[in-house]
Order: structure tokens, then sequence, then C-alpha cells
């Protein structure tokens, strides 16, 4: 895999990244085809909202959403489905954790096996069932940090 770079959405890729979002509604909470309007929004809710580069092509979404003191919720994850199991999942979580030091945690439907495994891979540890707006879920987390 070549080097992985994180760049904030700009305004000219939002459509792209709803259309992304859109094709894999069924990974989401809010499972349904979100507008623009909807999109921006979580965009500016969950921020940084970073678009996934490979060399000068945008492959996925993140973003790095911070919370409590050392701790950061991951979110929107997104890597195009041809490069699902090609490590660059790992790849994405070293350039997080080199922009942005602490604790990470995240949740994840029940149902999404693939995305579980990949986030046990990278460190990411369960650490319980959770159910929000009426989907069952784990949440995960990965500590680096003591404190927090």
């Amino acid at each position: 895999m070549s080097s992985v770079e994180l760049e904030v959405i700009r305004p000219e890729e939002m459509e792209w990244g709803r259309e992304l979002r859109n094709k894999n509604s069924q990974f989401f909470y809010s499972n349904w085809q979100l507008t623009r309007e909807e999109f921006l929004g979580k965009t500016r809710e969950y921020h940084p909202f970073y678009v996934i580069n490979v060399e000068g092509r945008r492959v996925g979404t993140i973003s790095v959403t911070p919370k409590e003191e050392n701790w950061y919720e991951i979110g929107s994850v997104l890597i195009e489905e041809n490069l699902r199991g090609s490590g660059l999942w790992r790849e994405v979580m070293a350039e997080v954790e080199a922009r942005h030091s602490g604790n990470y945690c995240l949740e994840v439907l029940v149902d999404n096996q693939r995305a579980i495994k990949a986030y046990e891979k990278v460190g990411f540890v369960k650490m319980g069932d959770i159910e929000t707006k009426g989907h069952k879920a784990i949440r995960m987390e990965k500590r680096l940090t003591t404190t927090g």
C-alpha cells in the first residue's frame, strides 16, 4: 500500500462523500439515503471529517471527533469496497494516531463483522454491547495513553 493522506473534506468533495456514504448506508445507524443537507450536517457534527487519499485518489472517509480529555471518537469510516482487506485501514489509523494523539472509541453495528475484525487488527477492544437508535452495536476502544 502507498502512503495515506487525510485531508479535511472540501466543499467540492461533499457530493462524492455523500454518494460513498449512501452506497454503504447499511453500515450506519441512520441507514437511509442522506440528502445533501443531512450529509453536510454530519460533516459539521463529526469534525474533523476527512477524505482518505491514496496516491492522490479519494478512497474513503473518516471522522475523528474530540471528546473528553485525551479521547477521540472515530466515525464515518468508509473505504472503497475494492480496498477493504488490503491493509489500508492500518495505514489510516497510523495517520490518525500521528495527528490526534490520545485514546479512541467507536461504535460499530453488531452485524458488521468485517469491520469489527478490522478494528481489532489495529488494536481496538470490544468494551460492551449497546443499543443506539434501535440498532444493536458494540462499543470499542483503543487506549494509547494512561490518562482519560
